[in-house]
């Protein structure tokens, strides 16, 4: 960096930083005369500036004032035409920089120059302005343009403060419903979401007889709005399984709460599992879920349908919560799933399906693999198309 390059960003900050100046503008033009007009016709206006002589200089300014850490304009008005590097390369090389994608430049070109305006906007010129210059209009094209770039910048920070706070709430939903420990060696659960939080759900308890109760519950759509229903949910199921009420009154409640408590339109779909005391009879309830399945020694013993809506959009009266009861075996596998893993679809758009799955899954099973191996396949599955919904397997072993 020469001294003089340094001598300009040093009193382009001091103008900048001046008390009472709301914002800084560098000139960029080979004419000094038409330099001296504009900063004279910007200083009546409220504006400071500084100048380049042409785009070599700017961009030299520019590139110091942000490795100093040091405030850059607020707009850049560059000449078009100039020796050396003219407007139309700077502007392409003060876009391709870390911090210049965003800085208001304005392009003064020739009158009836369309080229010009053309090449202008193709090199990132945020507008232009036509030689002989239009005094009013360029007052007029600089407000627009710093008033549309500080508009960006609140929102921006508005935007990010959202995320944050967004990221904290679902935080905390999510670990409100997360009490009990999932991976055990009697339940598997294979848990990927696609945003922060998720709109699926797995829960697990013991009641005081000693029955095991299990619910794989899927929300519509993702983020925090889904994130909302776990709360209710897991708290419902925790605290009445814990006094050992019968799953029917169990799924009942939850209807009957995410009805009186949630806006129209957020719904669960839902599917529950409970072995006796024994382990040897199974009670299954499912509601707008993808069919399950019991497994045994490796082999498709049945597949489980759904027999009732999901919870949250029937009136309570005609909210179905009975399911079936089915003997099982020791070393049984029962295993529910979200449509996340069906519905995931290659990079041609097709779709894996529910055959697929269901050889999926018994193939992981045979193989004693971990269920990751799953969303492994998945992920080979659909590419550079990637996970467009929450993927959720539960398998509860007999």
């Amino acid at each position: 960096m020469s001294d003089t390059d340094t001598m300009v960003a040093t009193a382009m900050k001091s103008e900048i930083d001046t008390p009472h100046t709301r914002h800084a503008i560098l000139i960029v033009d080979d004419d000094p005369d038409l330099r001296v007009l504009t900063r004279r016709f910007l200083k009546k206006h409220g504006y400071t500036s500084v100048e380049a002589e042409d785009g070599d200089a700017a961009l030299s300014l520019l590139q110091t004032l942000y490795d100093d850490h040091e405030p850059l304009p607020d707009l850049v008005l560059m000449d078009a035409r100039m020796p050396g590097m003219d407007g139309f390369e700077a502007c392409r090389r003060i876009r391709q920089t870390e911090w210049g994608d965003r800085l208001p430049l304005l392009m003064v070109t020739g009158m009836d120059d369309r080229q010009s305006v053309d090449e202008a906007f193709e090199a990132g010129a945020s507008d232009y302005l036509t030689k002989p210059i239009h005094w009013d209009l360029l007052r007029q094209r600089i407000r627009k343009e710093i008033y549309a770039r500080e508009t960006n910048d609140a929102l921006a920070l508005a935007k990010a403060k959202l995320d944050q706070e967004r990221y904290f709430v679902e935080d905390i939903l999510t670990r409100m419903r997360e009490k009990a420990p999932l991976n055990d060696r009697k339940l598997r659960v294979l848990f990927e979401p696609v945003d922060i939080s998720s709109g699926d759900m797995v829960l697990s308890g013991m009641t005081p007889e000693g029955a095991h109760y299990a619910m794989l519950g899927d929300v519509t759509g993702h983020g925090l709005p889904a994130a909302l229903i776990g709360p209710l949910v897991s708290d419902i199921f925790y605290s009445m399984t814990n006094k050992g009420f019968a799953p029917e009154t169990i799924i009942r409640e939850m209807h009957r709460q995410m009805r009186a408590k949630l806006p129209t339109g957020l719904y669960m779909a839902g599917c529950w599992a409970s072995l006796n005391p024994r382990r040897d009879h199974l009670f299954v309830w499912m509601g707008g879920m993808p069919s399950g399945m019991i497994v045994r020694n490796g082999e498709l013993l049945q597949h489980l349908e759904t027999n009732s809506s999901p919870l949250g959009i029937l009136p309570n009266e005609l909210f179905d919560t009975s399911g079936v009861t089915i003997p099982v075996e020791p070393s049984d596998h029962i295993v529910f799933h979200t449509d996340g893993i069906i519905e995931t679809t290659d990079p041609e758009g097709e779709l894996l399906g529910q055959e697929r799955a269901d050889q999926l899954i018994l193939q992981t099973l045979r193989s004693n693999h971990p269920l990751i191996a799953i969303k492994q396949f998945l992920d080979r599955f659909h590419g550079d198309a990637g996970q467009s919904d929450d993927i959720t397997l539960m398998d509860l072993i007999v």
